[in-house]
């Protein structure tokens, strides 16, 4: 009878081996840091955030619908504010951060030709005017036009908590104290968060009506 009842009976599964996978997972997160700490620290993640900042920012200006309007000197004057304050940060990547596999300012070509693409967008004029115009078909919908901001707000500021972070707690050969132009364009980071700010605001309220474009356009 013994017998039977131990072989019928499954033994209870002592509650460790729970306790042994989290403590297996927290063990290797851990193990993990110091490559976390090294990909931070890492001049390609750093030039790769900010090239990747600017190319959303020029998709972001391009399917903006108020460049069509009697608007788009404004949006246009942000859009370049944006891409200025953007090209300093990557001067600024380029001393305390330089990519050693790239000559020196290798940015300027990256400058260059973000630069003739802003410059070569088309921003003609549109107005309602009752006939079914409906936008080009280059255009991003509404969904994916917001998506793209908001991706871009979140980039930029993880981009300037990183560099804050690296400077308050590394020791680095660049003392911003000594070096004003350098101190001015990394303050001058948050300013461009404050403009994404505006765009995103713009994006999330933008109606046709409101800027004389066809209904269409509300897509």
């Amino acid at each position: 009878m013994n017998q039977f009842i131990k072989k019928t009976i499954k033994p209870i599964k002592p509650m460790e081996a729970p306790l042994k996978k989290n403590l297996s997972f927290i063990t290797n997160l851990l193990q993990a840091l110091p490559n976390l700490e090294l990909l931070m620290l890492s001049p390609v993640l750093r030039a790769s955030l900010a090239i990747i900042i600017i190319i959303l920012n020029l998709y972001s200006y391009y399917h903006n619908r108020i460049r069509f309007t009697k608007y788009k000197n404004y949006i246009f004057y942000i859009m370049l504010l944006l891409f200025i304050l953007d090209v300093a940060f990557l001067y600024l990547l380029d001393i305390i951060a330089p990519i050693v596999s790239l000559p020196k300012y290798w940015w300027i070509l990256i400058m260059t030709i973000a630069g003739i693409f802003l410059l070569s967008i088309n921003n003609n004029l549109i107005q309602k005017d009752d006939t079914f115009n409906p936008p080009p078909l280059s255009l991003y919908r509404k969904y994916t036009r917001k998506t793209i901001l908001i991706v871009l707000l979140f980039l930029y500021i993880l981009s300037y908590i990183l560099e804050y972070f690296i400077n308050q707690t590394y020791e680095t050969d660049i003392d911003f104290r000594d070096q004003k132009i350098l101190n001015y364009i990394f303050k001058s980071r948050p300013i461009g968060i404050l403009l994404l700010i505006i765009n995103i605001y713009l994006s999330f309220n933008f109606h046709a009506c409101k800027y004389n474009l066809p209904d269409t356009w509300n897509l």
